[in-house]
């Protein structure tokens, strides 16, 4: 390639390349594994880093590599207070479970 090409064409390797404003795709719907570092400063292992992450609220996959693997739409409906995308079950009851109390104290240890 002549220098008169390299001029019109610009470089193979700057063409391969993103502008410095624009993003990739992906990163649009994950979040890039250096927001996830500034997020979970000071952690750095990818296993501390995904119990971070979880027990802030959010659903965390993993990549194959061993990273968290977050979506900006869960990390924004976190950081808003949005609820959860799996609902909690509505059947959890406030009353105490009196059969089994009732085996507790007479010591029973078998089924009806």
């Amino acid at each position: 390639m002549s220098a008169q090409d390299r001029h019109a064409f610009g470089s193979i390797d700057s063409a391969m390349q993103p502008s410095p404003g624009r993003r990739e795709p992906w990163s649009v719907t994950f979040l890039s594994d250096t927001e996830i570092a500034e997020i979970c400063a000071p952690l750095v292992m990818p296993a501390a880093q995904r119990r971070y992450l979880t027990k802030m609220g959010l659903l965390v996959k993993s990549k194959p590599n061993g990273r968290p693997l977050v979506a900006r739409g869960e990390f924004e409906r976190v950081l808003i207070g949005g609820q959860a995308a799996v609902a909690a079950p509505a059947l959890i009851s406030s009353e105490p479970n009196r059969a089994a109390l009732l085996k507790v104290l007479t010591g029973s240890r078998r089924g009806p």
